[in-house]
């Protein structure tokens, strides 16, 4: 017969079975880990965490105009692949305007996206004014191009639509959840006679957030506990051994548990 050791922060609870190998309790350990997994995920969904600190949420914010600034800039390298193989289709050589705006821009003809088209022109801008309104970058390729077109302002359209996307984009970055990538990284593991669940990645990592304390270069984490056990687990827990008939007859029928 085997003794199951139960410590839920200290207090010892423990259940004599009727397995005679640690072999027979495998089946109801994994099912009890499977429960832990879920209940851990669930307080994950629940996000009743210690709001982010200012400095946390300015870092997210700023990693959302980073995110925009590089769809902008994919959104213009499409514009231009777009041009470029239109142009290559109709066999068309650039024209002296297209020479002029390259002297004029001082960059090379062969740097020109296919002759300017409106839609590189418009794309260009929309970076640019992204660009200027949030100070990143220095004047770049785009920002000469802008100019040389002649595109001094975006029109009405355009700008409501660059402030909606760049405000749809930081709001969902700052607003992620909690510790996201937490659901993926939990794993549960038996072992002989026993069951663990923890993070398959950085266990320290976990524990730091689990428990609360000081991380990598002094910053000091709230605690937001997503793995534990709770004594109402140990319930379902006995309800497992009980469906496999691994209790002796007095437990199981102990309105107790």
């Amino acid at each position: 017969m085997w003794t199951v050791v139960v410590d839920v922060d200290g207090a010892i609870t423990k259940l004599q079975t009727l397995a005679d190998s640690a072999a027979e309790l495998e089946k109801p350990l994994g099912q009890f880990g499977a429960y832990l997994l879920h209940r851990a995920r669930e307080i994950y969904q629940e996000q009743n965490f210690e709001p982010l600190a200012e400095s946390t949420i300015d870092k997210r914010a700023q990693r959302g105009l980073r995110i925009m600034n590089a769809k902008l800039g994919r959104d213009l390298r499409k514009a231009e692949k777009r041009a470029k193989a239109a142009a290559e289709a109709k066999r068309e050589p650039r024209g002296a305007a297209a020479r002029l705006l390259a002297a004029i821009a001082g960059i090379n003809e062969a740097e020109l996206p296919a002759q300017a088209t409106r839609g590189v022109v418009n794309r260009t801008a929309v970076l640019h004014e992204f660009r200027r309104r949030h100070r990143i970058g220095g004047k770049d390729r785009a920002a000469r191009l802008r100019e040389v077109a002649g595109l001094s302002t975006l029109t009405l359209r355009m700008q409501q639509s660059l402030s909606m996307r760049t405000v749809r984009q930081v709001a969902s970055t700052v607003g992620r959840p909690i510790l996201g990538g937490l659901p993926q990284t939990l794993e549960v593991t038996v072992g002989a006679g026993t069951v663990t669940l923890r993070s398959r990645t950085r266990e320290e990592w976990t524990d730091v957030h689990n428990e609360g304390g000081e991380a990598g270069q002094g910053a000091e984490i709230p605690q937001r506990q997503t793995i534990k056990i709770e004594p109402s687990d140990l319930d379902v827990f006995v309800s497992i051994l009980k469906s496999h008939i691994l209790l002796p007859l007095d437990e199981r029928q102990d309105p107790g548990y």
